[in-house]
């Protein structure tokens, strides 16, 4: 593993257990092995670092939702996988989600117009791909022809259900929920 990786696999550690605020350079130089001025040879500041670490986790967010548009698969598959893939992702990466959580709850006032900026745009991108795979489905004929808009926003409406509740129930539990608000919400958009 590179420095700069091992740089934010310690930040990632301490933002998750103590915040950005309660986190210092100095402790993140430590974890790895370094000394504190070495970390400003990959990163300009702590908010620098900081920002990477939630682009990385939008971007790891981002590439599973991108990876299910596929004209051979049905599209309820598709949109079920998608869900379960982030799900999974969510769970594999449990530090990583910490820093949305905290992020989207508590934003550093510094930092909040960038945060939210950076989401928006992930969301932005991350809903063109859902309406491109509800589009297949609407040509395929095996979802209605409704607005897309409302169908996309629907299923991130969804997942940031599942998100949340994943702080709090167990892996199985998230799995049964899961096929249980799939069912609703294909029942709403197929076509029969």
């Amino acid at each position: 593993m590179s420095t700069r990786e091992k740089i934010k696999e310690a930040a990632l550690q301490l933002f998750a257990e103590k915040g950005f605020v309660g986190m210092t350079m100095s402790e993140i130089a430590k974890e790895v092995g370094i000394k504190a001025p070495s970390i400003y040879a990959f990163y300009k500041n702590k908010q620098d670092l900081f920002l990477e670490l939630y682009s990385d986790v939008l971007r790891g967010h981002s590439t599973i939702v991108t990876k299910q548009v596929n004209k051979e698969t049905p599209i309820k598959e598709q949109l079920y996988t998608l869900l379960k893939s982030v799900l999974d992702y969510q769970f594999d990466t449990d530090q990583k989600n910490k820093i949305v959580i905290r992020l989207i709850s508590f934003p550093p006032d510094f930092l909040e117009n960038e945060i939210l900026e950076k989401f928006q745009d992930f969301e932005t991108s991350e809903k063109k791909y859902i309406e491109a795979l509800l589009q297949v489905g609407i040509d395929q004929q095996e979802v209605l022809d409704q607005d897309l808009t409302t169908m996309s926003e629907t299923l991130l409406c969804l997942m940031d259900g599942l998100f949340w509740e994943m702080q709090r129930l167990s892996k199985e539990q998230m799995y049964q929920r899961l096929e249980r608000v799939f069912t609703v919400y294909w029942s709403g958009i197929a076509k029969r």
